[in-house]
């Protein structure tokens, strides 16, 4: 269990949640072809997101390795990328960040072999700070090993955010998909009678 989820299963069992409204958190819009991707540079967006930094890949969910229509995006496009979402939060509450995420996973299998990289992915909120996490080296069969993350933070205004970048400077890095978002239902600091 990765330090992220500790710190999720500590500050959930002292309150309740509410589910905050994330915008195509399973990055289904636009569809792309179930065995392809599209690449968005900085400045374009797929629904709901921006891309912050470099260029993202919008992965089919064919080629996701994702069951029904769920897609997914690879942060690494032609090199490091990132994106962003606006999220309504309410300052002082926890925010909590759960997604999934696996290194990549390429049918093409570009991302294989003993020279590349473990995919390292960072996840930030709106007050600056983040945490890293690493996904380990892609799977030499290029097969996605999906596995749940959470990430969480003090939300400091209203129009909050949720950013994910890559640290990997190749083409090969982390994938995610599956953005849920939730905020505890009391500020933080004060107490549970």
């Amino acid at each position: 269990m990765s330090a992220l989820s500790v710190l999720l299963l500590q500050a959930t069992s002292a309150q309740a949640e509410t589910r905050v409204h994330v915008r195509n958190g399973s990055f289904t819009d636009p569809h792309v072809t179930e065995n392809s991707y599209r690449t968005f540079g900085v400045g374009n967006g797929i629904d709901g997101w921006t891309v912050t930094q470099g260029s993202v890949d919008l992965l089919g969910s064919g080629f996701a390795q994702r069951d029904g229509y769920v897609q997914a995006v690879d942060l690494n496009g032609d090199g490091r990328g990132a994106i962003r979402t606006q999220i309504d939060t309410t300052p002082r509450h926890r925010v909590y960040v759960h997604f999934k995420a696996t290194a990549s996973a390429d049918p093409r299998k570009i991302c294989t072999g003993s020279n590349i990289p473990e995919a390292l992915l960072r996840v930030q909120g709106e007050d600056g700070k983040g945490a890293f996490e690493s996904l380990g080296k892609p799977d030499a069969n290029a097969v996605a090993h999906w596995q749940d993350y959470t990430f969480e933070y003090t939300a400091t205004r209203e129009n909050g955010f949720v950013t994910f970048s890559s640290v990997n400077d190749s083409a090969c890095g982390p994938w995610i998909t599956d953005v849920r978002v939730y905020e505890s239902d009391r500020p933080e600091g004060i107490p549970i009678h």
